[in-house]
């Protein structure tokens, strides 16, 4: 039985005693044993410091007299039964430790028939009442971003017809959906684009929708975004400077791509800036005159974009 076995003892056996009268320890006690393990003489030898104002023997004394208190020790093998003052209590101990059965043994005796006077202890005053707690809000998943793009645009023909380089200017609007890859759409309105051809001269109008597949990477407040994906454009022609002007209108599919920069100014406002290029395989053959050729739309176009960021978070 391992040595911290008596500490354990008395707290256990304080803990049964506290509905026992204060009492003096008896006189005499006579102590047996039906075991040399352990033994009646090992256990008075430990008990006796314990009741110093006590005369302790053993049961078989020729001086036993019927006032005298009585504990008995009953070995059962790997159980040890202790029984006195009509308290009873049965400690295991598989390697029949003769010692610790009797140290064991006796602080159980002693606490039972000299049990400690413990000080009353004042109880401090109830505390008061901790705030209630708020409870915290449960965390939730984040939410896919969606981001708002509007602004000003300006974009520009390097081949074409005309005698001079086409310029389109408008005002165009985007909206992203994703984190790192997503999806994006836009829309833009541009202002009518001449184009000066030798033989006369065609006012044109774009009105260029697009979808896109969006990847984005965010360090810090700054965000970088690449965009690719179709461009669908409404286009009216209508003829200037030549006799009996015509007005025509067509659907261009062509492939747009883009780069963007935003930097986040607060958690949902910041400034982007936008350069693309739009590619139209197939560029409209125009007639400003039913009888003349006058040319045929620019191919590709490239422009840049800025303006403010709106997103959710």
């Amino acid at each position: 039985m391992k040595r911290y076995s008596t500490a354990l003892l008395a707290l256990f056996a304080c803990g049964s005693l506290h509905r026992l009268a204060v009492a003096a320890p008896p006189e005499r006690l006579e102590l047996g044993s039906n075991s040399s393990c352990p033994s009646a003489a090992e256990v008075i030898e430990e008990l006796t410091p314990l009741l110093p104002h006590t005369r302790i023997q053993p049961s078989s004394s020729e001086e036993t007299t019927p006032s005298s208190a009585r504990a008995s020790i009953d070995d059962e093998g790997e159980l040890v039964h202790v029984r006195v003052a009509g308290q009873e209590r049965a400690f295991r101990d598989p390697a029949r430790s003769c010692r610790e059965r009797a140290r064991t043994a006796a602080v159980f005796i002693g606490l039972v028939l000299d049990p400690p006077i413990l000080p009353e202890i004042e109880r401090p005053a109830p505390a008061a009442p901790p705030p209630p707690e708020r409870p915290e809000p449960k965390s939730s998943a984040p939410s896919t971003p969606l981001t708002l793009q509007l602004g000003p645009l300006l974009e520009a023909a390097p081949v074409s017809d005309a005698a001079q380089v086409p310029l389109a200017g408008g005002f165009g609007g985007r909206i992203a959906w994703g984190r790192e890859l997503g999806l994006s759409a836009g829309a833009a309105f541009l202002l009518p684009t001449r184009l000066a051809l030798p033989q006369a001269d065609a006012r044109l109008v774009w009105l260029p929708f697009d979808l896109a597949l969006r990847v984005s990477h965010e360090i810090e407040a700054i965000a970088l975004a690449a965009e690719l994906g179709p461009d669908l454009s409404l286009l009216f022609v209508s003829g200037e400077r030549v006799k009996n002007p015509r007005t025509s209108t067509r659907l261009e599919l062509g492939v747009r791509g883009a780069v963007s920069l935003t930097w986040s100014m607060s958690t949902h406002l910041g400034a982007f800036i936008t350069l693309f290029g739009v590619w139209r395989p197939k560029p409209y053959e125009f007639r400003v005159n039913p009888e003349l050729e006058s040319g045929t739309t620019p191919p590709l176009w490239v422009g840049a974009s800025l303006g403010l960021s709106f997103r959710t978070r």
